[in-house]
């Protein structure tokens, strides 16, 4: 069975990282490699997950960060209610 790995992120893609959160990550070129070494990459958006119109059971979540205040308070809650669901997050990006 592989390694099943979500990337929550932002709008159009949008992998920001805490070190710098107006800088995006290559999300295509990180999936690539991460599905090289074994990984199933599946890339969502907050909305998504957040509607539930993505379910995310038994995997690694990677998930966005963003330095506007409302935004990222947003992706805060999103993850926060993700959790008290039971869900595991793991990282910011």
């Amino acid at each position: 069975m592989k390694k099943r790995l979500y990337f929550i992120t932002g709008k159009d893609r949008f992998l920001g990282q805490f070190r710098k959160p107006w800088y995006s990550l290559d999300a295509v070129v990180f999936e690539k490699e991460l599905r090289e070494a074994g990984w199933e990459v599946i890339t969502c958006e907050f909305h998504e997950v957040a509607n539930g119109s993505v379910l995310i059971q038994d995997s690694y979540v990677f998930y966005t960060f963003s330095q506007k205040d409302e935004i990222r308070a947003y992706y805060k809650d999103v993850v926060y209610f993700f959790a008290a669901a039971g869900k595991r997050s793991i990282a910011v990006l």
